[in-house]
């Protein structure tokens, strides 16, 4: 924690500053935390720069995009200094996550600045994207009571999350955002065969590609529609399949302002898909000087527009959605609803944690994960870790891995019934898991390795994890190896269990009639383990009550 929030401020509040390094733009936005009043917006402030072409065209960011950087960072912090900002949040996403010159961007930054940035993986990035839209709590919860659809679309990519009945079905990032589509379609257009097309297409940074004409557009329309619209169609294969999406909710920094501009009667940003399309089509109509003028917005900025407006409206039509809904919130305010959420500053109605276990249930039964199987280990797992919490120097938040490990270990049987736990480590690591960080991805997945598999040396994780984050997996795959002897046969044989920690015994009871003999065995084999982990020994009873 920052000295300087422990500071007893006048009115008990923080002034928390979030500046978000992003592919287009550098934006920044000064809240007012308290538990009385809970988050504030007093400033909003952006630059813009696009980093994310130098990234995408050449994977390395160039040195003078480099020092326009550190210009716009270091204005920031006078700014942030002014407001005398108590908690200060720096990150980047894509542009700089997929830079071959990363280390030394983050050098110069952290060197001409004083800003330590931190890099925001694809799931966190976008996990802090969906908690900027539920800090609008009563839309947000209305919207996700039907099918809904959250496209959330940067420079780099597209993430598509699916809502239904407020629950989170699942979460899938397409490599088609704004600057790839873009590049895209510049090497397009100048391959032959697409030359002779005779598109009219230009890309130069001072020229807005909606200034052509009507063949043109339709045209430019045409290639980016068939770019995305693959990728779109597998998605809905393979995901959608009967569920009709109702609403389509768009996350960009493009849409509110668009929209804004172009119809102030729009109110709270929900239009039909109708509508949408109403819209677009007043825009294709503007030249590049209106939409500069009308939208008083640069060039850069304006030559964006038409293919996120593209994207979307091929999503709306794909998916058949009737409404679309424009939150008007960007990264930022997730970084603030999240900070404010974790240290109990603010209050969420939303159970985020119970979204991640969701998408990990949804998951599982893609890979035919035995349902009943999984619903006792999991209420074994919970019992167990909160028997044991107190002297297991586990968090919360370990006591969630836990849970989705269970959720997840049998995925591999999909795929191998003769190594079904290297499979499932494989599967874990392949799959962006909305919510969690690549290491704690990577922590869920060797504690499932470990399950069935003799354990993986210390040493070994170390390197691949880290110190902390390797004791933390010994401690998980302890407790995991005893859940998972206590049905090994899949029969579920428990009515109920029961596990109290009583001095150096953790007592475990069982309520059947059945024959438990199997599971006493492999308990007593696992046991061993757990006691040298957690200098606790685990002690099975069986109770006969019914």
């Amino acid at each position: 924690m920052n000295s300087n929030e422990k500071r007893n401020r006048k009115g008990n509040y923080i002034i928390f500053g979030a500046v978000d390094i992003g592919s287009y733009e550098i934006r920044m936005k000064i809240f007012e935390i308290s538990k009385k009043k809970g988050i504030h917006e007093i400033d909003h402030v952006r630059r813009i720069l696009v980093l994310g072409r130098d990234t995408y065209e050449g994977g390395v960011i160039e040195n003078d995009l480099v020092d326009q950087l550190c210009i716009v960072l270091h204005e920031f912090r006078q700014i942030m200094r002014s407001y005398h900002v108590d908690v200060e949040y720096v990150y980047a996403t894509s542009a700089i996550r997929e830079a071959k010159n990363k280390p030394m961007v983050l050098h110069q930054i952290r060197v001409r600045t004083g800003f330590e940035v931190e890099v925001l993986d694809n799931a966190k990035q976008r996990f802090l994207g969906y908690k900027s839209i539920a800090s609008k709590e009563d839309a947000f919860r209305s919207m996700i009571l039907h099918p809904t659809a959250i496209v959330d679309m940067d420079g780099g990519s597209l993430q598509i999350s699916l809502f239904d009945r407020e629950h989170l079905v699942t979460t899938q990032n397409l490599k088609a955002g704004i600057l790839r589509v873009m590049e895209k379609i510049f090497y397009l257009e100048n391959m032959p065969d697409i030359s002779r097309r005779d598109t009219g297409m230009k890309w130069v940074p001072d020229s807005f590609s909606m200034q052509m004409s009507d063949a043109t557009v339709r045209n430019y329309e045409e290639l980016v529609e068939e770019l995305i619209g693959s990728e779109i169609r597998e998605f809905m294969k393979l995901y959608l399949k009967e569920r009709n999406i109702r609403n389509v909710v768009a996350v960009s920094d493009f849409m509110t302002q668009t929209l804004r501009k172009l119809d102030k009667s729009v109110e709270g940003y929900a239009i039909t898909a109708r509508e949408f399309e109403e819209l677009y089509g007043r825009l294709k109509r503007y030249s590049t000087e209106e939409i500069i003028s009308e939208m008083q917005i640069s060039s850069e900025y304006a030559r964006l527009l038409q293919p996120a407006m593209i994207i979307y409206k091929r999503v709306i039509k794909e998916m058949g959605a009737q409404y679309l809904w424009i939150p008007g919130t960007y990264l930022n305010d997730g970084v603030a609803y999240d900070y404010a959420e974790k240290r109990h500053l603010i209050r969420s109605r939303h159970d985020f944690e119970k979204d991640i276990l969701e998408s990990a249930k949804h998951l599982s039964g893609r890979y035919a994960g035995c349902r009943s199987h999984m619903e006792l280990l999991d209420a074994i797992t919970i019992e167990l870790f909160d028997a044991i919490k107190r002297v297991s120097g586990l968090r919360q938040r370990e006591g969630l891995l836990l849970r989705i490990a269970v959720l997840l270990k049998d995925c591999g049987h999909y795929i191998s019934l003769s190594n079904p736990a290297e499979s499932s480590y494989n599967i874990i690591r392949a799959t962006e898991l909305i919510g969690l960080s690549l290491k704690e991805r990577d922590m869920v997945a060797y504690a499932v390795r470990n399950m069935t598999l003799p354990m993986i040396a210390y040493e070994e994780l170390t390197k691949s994890l880290g110190m902390e984050e390797a004791v933390t997996v010994i401690k998980l795959s302890a407790i995991l190896k005893l859940v998972n002897a206590m049905d090994l046969s899949y029969k579920q044989k428990f009515q109920s269990i029961r596990a109290v920690l009583k001095e150096k015994e953790l007592v475990i009871t069982v309520d059947t009639r059945e024959d438990i003999t199997l599971e006493k065995a492999l308990f007593r084999v696992e046991a061993d383990a757990f006691l040298e982990v957690f200098h606790v020994r685990p002690v099975f009873r069986q109770k006969r009550s019914w």
